[in-house]
């Protein structure tokens, strides 16, 4: 005599196929979005700190050219370029001691 599964579910919803259902992908996707956030947050502000960084490490390589072309010239350059190349003054390009920086660097 057959029996009959009245009224119970048939625990094989999907026929044999292998996946996941949309709840479980739509779980892990809310996971990933929170996670995701959360590494946003942490790293937004860590460019501006490495640009800020590297402008403070070019002043400090500024004002040491300057310091030392003050020593040699007895006078702060006039502009960037006068810490690369040597003047054409005579008696200046003989106290000149430099150059003092390779070139100009670009601003963060």
């Amino acid at each position: 005599m057959p029996t009959f599964n009245k009224g119970r579910r048939n625990n094989d919803r999907r026929g044999g196929a292998a996946g996941f259902t949309l709840m479980e992908v739509l779980l892990v996707l809310v996971i990933l979005v929170v996670l995701a956030s959360m590494a946003v947050n942490v790293f937004w502000g860590a460019q501006e700190k490495a640009d800020k960084n590297a402008a403070a490490a070019q002043v400090g390589f500024y004002a040491r050219a300057m310091d030392r072309y003050r020593l040699d010239m007895k006078k702060y350059p006039t502009n960037m370029q006068d810490l690369i190349t040597k003047p054409s003054d005579a008696a200046a390009a003989n106290r000149w001691g430099g150059p003092y920086m390779d070139k100009v660097a670009k601003d963060p």
